[in-house]
């Protein structure tokens, strides 16, 4: 009896984790759930995705791909490139760069699972309705900035910039939002890709971003 209530368990755990899997990540009530699929190759990159969870205090089903079929079959049907790869509902990354997995978080949750710093600076992004801005981290000096802001104002889109390096704490600032360089663009939870097509990825983000509000 207890053998079959121990499967019973595992049966229902797994079904709460990947119910409509081919389309994300979801339980019986239509709700966001988390799963990572790792390898044992995978290594220090694995590991840390999982910890990050785990601090995070997130729930999810950790999916091996080693001598298993049917996780590597539900890795391909999702659209796992590398690993880790995570789905959260129908939010995916694969990879692991902890501000990528931060802005999966919220864009899956919302504000749940976020650090208290990084909900500060997360709802800057934000108009008093709660509808995502587009919000640019830049700095007085940087000629990419200049460009983008004049490129942004041409074709009349509102968004809001902060000069980085006149906040009370520039480098606190960069390690919670993962500032390596200007511009750095976010719109609502979405973080922006940056490179030379950074405007129409702006534009796609917007689109993204519109299906979740703070």
């Amino acid at each position: 009896m207890k053998n079959l209530i121990v499967i019973g368990i595992a049966v229902a755990a797994v079904y709460y984790f990947v119910f409509n899997s081919s389309n994300g990540a979801f339980n019986e009530d239509g709700n966001p759930t988390t799963l990572v699929f790792t390898q044992n190759n995978c290594g220090t990159w694995c590991d840390k995705g999982v910890s990050d969870l785990e601090r995070r205090k997130i729930p999810f089903a950790e999916m091996p791909l080693d001598n298993n079929k049917e996780n590597i079959a539900r890795y391909k049907d999702l659209g796992g490139t590398a690993l880790p790869f995570f789905v959260m509902g129908n939010k995916k990354y694969s990879g692991y760069n902890k501000y990528w997995v931060a802005t999966t978080v919220a864009q899956a949750f919302g504000d749940k699972y976020l650090t208290v710093r990084e909900k500060r600076n997360f709802r800057n992004h934000f108009y008093d309705d709660g509808s995502p801005l587009i919000y640019v981290y830049g700095a007085s000096w940087c000629p990419y900035c200049k460009k983008l802001r004049e490129e942004l104002t041409r074709r009349d889109i509102d968004y809001v910039e902060i000069d980085v390096e006149k906040t009370s704490n520039p480098q606190l600032l960069a390690n919670t939002m993962g500032i390596n360089g200007y511009p750095l663009v976010y719109v609502g939870y979405v973080r922006v890709k940056g490179g030379a097509d950074l405007v129409s990825n702006i534009l796609d983000a917007v689109d993204i971003a519109e299906n979740r509000t703070l």
